[in-house]
């Protein structure tokens, strides 16, 4: 045992001299230890080009910059741009038939009766129907657009196969004579005056009728029946003004609701396109009816036409009758007739005498008067 012993002692103290050796030649870690160092070393770290190459680029980059002159001046830029996709052509009035265009005559009508005067006020859904703002601050409407407008608008009329079916309403005074002349050219129904609410969608009421068509004078007077016509999914059209909100409007006719001859010539002008379409008038001829018995008139005015005419009837006969002289005597008239007032008449309009008449002013009354006593 004590052989053992020793041997094994030996044998565990060759062993741990072995091993030390092992545990000291151990250089991975020494190594990595080492390595410390050339990561320390400060030339690794001054020898990193790459960053002090990135701060010399920002010259390059400003050149960059000093290029852009060249590509708006001569550079491939300025080849590029024509490569972009084409820009949307605008359909405009004069790329439309020259029989859908609009006459001079049609746009002199418009600028004397004030079409294109807008307000001062402007609404953001109308800002594309505006011209321009004048100095003071009125809008002005753009009248090519307000011609395109009626033309979408006729051609919805005539898609209502029955015109009984279309609606007209205005609660302005200035669109009522206008919306019955409409009617009655077109065959529509015209509503004037005050809309009793529910007319479209009250079936219990007497008046209560289901249009196709709607078409209002002012969207902001008439916002009853706009209303009702989005519950029931009709279809819109209104004249509007700059300062007119759009809300259930389907076609917007842009032009000067406030004046009734701006009133009477839109309602004129879309009768005249929509019996156009439908075949009944010409374009050739011009129509019969003018554009004045579409223009609201007030009582006043109209009582003094009446009276003119009348004036003027009893004028002519007279005239028929011939002028009163001396050559046209009425029957039953004296022959001691004559035309010069200063000369005597001796027939039977000559005025007789009683006794004791006074022949002047100057002299005594007669005796017996209407102060004398009254003799039996």
């Amino acid at each position: 045992m004590s052989q053992f012993q020793s041997k094994s002692g030996k044998g565990a103290s060759d062993f741990k001299s072995v091993g030390k050796p092992a545990k000291a030649a151990a250089p991975a870690p020494s190594k990595g230890k080492d390595v410390k160092p050339a990561k320390d070393a400060k030339p690794a770290k001054a020898a990193a080009p790459a960053p002090s190459k990135a701060k010399d680029a920002k010259p390059a980059k400003a050149a960059g910059k000093d290029f852009k002159p060249a590509k708006a001046g001569k550079g491939k830029g300025k080849d590029v741009k024509p490569a972009t996709p084409a820009p949307v052509k605008v359909v405009r009035a004069s790329q439309f038939p020259a029989v859908l265009n609009a006459q001079e005559d049609d746009m002199q009508k418009m600028l004397a009766c004030q079409t294109h005067i807008g307000t001062r006020n402007l609404e953001v859904s109308m800002e594309p129907y505006v011209w321009k703002r004048r100095s003071d601050g009125v809008h002005i409407i753009n009248i090519g657009k307000t011609w395109e407008k009626i033309q979408l608008a006729a051609r919805a009329i005539v898609a209502v196969e029955n015109p009984s079916d279309i609606v007209v309403v205005s609660a302005r005074p200035y669109g009522q004579r206008a919306v019955l002349k409409f009617a009655t050219a077109i065959g529509a129904h015209a509503i004037s005056g005050r809309f009793t609410p529910g007319t479209f969608t009250n079936q219990i009421q007497a008046k209560f009728m289901e249009p196709r068509l709607l078409i209002v004078t002012d969207p902001r007077l008439d916002h009853q029946p706009l209303r009702e016509a989005s519950y029931v999914n009709i279809p819109s059209v209104a004249l509007c003004h700059t300062d007119s909100p759009l809300l259930h409007v389907d076609i917007a006719i842009p032009c000067n609701n406030k004046a009734k001859h701006s009133i009477g010539l839109m309602y004129w002008l879309l009768a005249r396109e929509v019996l156009h379409l439908r075949g009944t008038l010409s374009r050739a001829t011009p129509w019969d009816v003018m554009v004045d018995l579409y223009f609201y008139r007030e009582e006043s005015d109209r009582q003094a036409e009446d009276q003119a005419q009348s004036f003027g009837g009893q004028v002519e006969s007279a005239q028929d009758a011939g002028e009163w002289g001396a050559n046209n005597v009425p029957e039953g008239v004296a022959a001691g007739y004559t035309d010069n007032w200063g000369t005597p008449s001796t027939g039977e309009w000559a005025g007789e005498t009683g006794e004791g008449a006074p022949t002047g002013w100057d002299q005594t009354p007669v005796q017996g008067g209407w102060d004398a006593e009254a003799t039996a």
